[in-house]
């Protein structure tokens, strides 16, 4: 089962996600008697929990990516972080969560920048408020060759974890309508981001949409 979970900045859709996960693999154990948090790591039949982090711990995503460790303490996740498009090792019948797609696109589009590098450029921000860069020196020569070929290492990447496992719930945020006029690097981004959601929508069981904390079936 693979799920495309998809929400605008504090909709809940984190929460939501790590809430189905436990408790679409309780089900699966076939566990009786309390919850999937309160059982923690024993998981009540040692079917395992993977957790994918796409966050790359910055001073600006420290705090946030503390709160999302605190909130996972006793889900009983593994913790993989994955800031790269190499191959993984994941068990078949492992639970996945892949947190999230924003970030995971933007490590790959702007690998080798340093932080400094995009601090303070005004350009466009993920959740944990860190600067994907809009002026023309951070990153030249975003041509269309340039995306199309992040665009289909990404896909590729995404492809090989979902053959690798059979659940798995992709987190992503909407950044594309933020209805702003950005730098063309950004904007390249954006439609790179987009067309790889595109794609995980396209081989996605299920979509949902998370406003409000409330989850809508969108496939």
């Amino acid at each position: 089962m693979v799920t495309l979970v998809i929400g605008g900045a504090d909709s809940g859709k984190s929460e939501y996600a790590e809430q189905l996960l436990l408790k679409e693999s309780v089900g699966v154990n076939g566990a009786g008697g309390g919850s999937a948090v309160e059982r923690g790591a024993d998981n009540g039949g040692g079917v395992p929990r993977i957790y994918i982090a796409t966050m790359p711990a910055t001073k600006e995503a420290k705090a946030r990516i503390k709160r999302h460790v605190e909130r996972r303490a006793h889900m009983g996740f593994d913790t993989i972080e994955y800031l790269d498009d190499g191959p993984l090792a994941l068990f078949h019948d492992a639970f996945v969560l892949f947190e999230d797609l924003p970030n995971y696109v933007a490590d790959i589009m702007f690998a080798g920048l340093d932080d400094a590098d995009i601090e303070g450029n005004g350009g466009l921000q993920s959740e944990d408020g860190k600067d994907f860069g809009s002026a023309r020196e951070i990153s030249p020569g975003l041509d269309e060759d340039f995306s199309q070929t992040i665009e289909n290492r990404i896909n590729l990447a995404l492809d090989r974890i979902i053959e690798t496992c059979s659940n798995i719930i992709f987190v992503t945020g909407d950044l594309c309508s933020a209805g702003f006029f950005y730098e063309k690097e950004v904007t390249d981004y954006l439609k790179v981001l987009g067309h790889v959601q595109q794609h995980l929508a396209k081989r996605a069981d299920r979509v949902l949409e998370v406003v409000a904390g409330v989850a809508v079936a969108i496939k």
